[in-house]
């Protein structure tokens, strides 16, 4: 992954997290709010931390 790569990467996260969460999502809403979160950590695992602590 280059660094402009990541940068748009972390771009477009910040742009996610800064949305509000959709309205009727019904019984998918705590699936979608799990996947939600492991992305997240993935993301702060490849682009931010770049080795297991």
């Amino acid at each position: 992954m280059t660094d402009s790569d990541r940068e748009k990467l972390c771009d477009t996260w910040q742009v996610h997290q800064s949305m509000d969460w959709p309205d009727g999502l019904g019984s998918n809403e705590g699936q979608l709010m799990t996947l939600d979160t492991v992305i997240g950590g993935c993301l702060t695992y490849y682009v931010v931390e770049h080795h297991l602590d």
